[in-house]
């Protein structure tokens, strides 16, 4: 299906159930959809939460990143190349991690409520 999906080189807008469990990190990779850029991270979100899903990052160079706490999932690879980065807190919010989300060297910290 993720294939099927980056030939939709003319598909703009998406709508993303707040309940979605996992997502591919390039499942709309040649399309024109449009993601929201916070703190130097990229989200696909929805009319209710922007930072549903966190794609990647824009600067790999960055020691830290601060996770939206409205992130449900990271997709695979989001934090690849990023070397600097040491540590990292996740939101208890965020129910999937993908697979080789950060480099080998990244400290995973599960955030939890006061």
């Amino acid at each position: 299906m993720g294939e099927i999906l980056t030939t939709c080189k003319k598909l703009t807008m998406i709508s993303i159930p707040d309940n979605i469990a996992y997502f591919g990190k390039d499942v709309f990779a040649d399309a024109s959809v449009s993601y929201y850029v916070d703190n130097n991270i990229i989200y696909l979100g929805n009319r209710g939460n922007n930072y549903l899903i966190l794609v990647g990052v824009i600067d790999t160079g960055l020691t830290e990143y601060e996770i939206n706490s409205g992130t449900r999932i990271i997709c695979d690879q989001a934090f690849i190349g990023c070397t600097e980065l040491k540590e990292v807190e996740i939101p208890e919010c965020v129910v999937y991690i993908g697979p080789d989300a950060f480099e080998n060297n990244v400290k995973i910290i599960r955030k939890t409520g006061a």
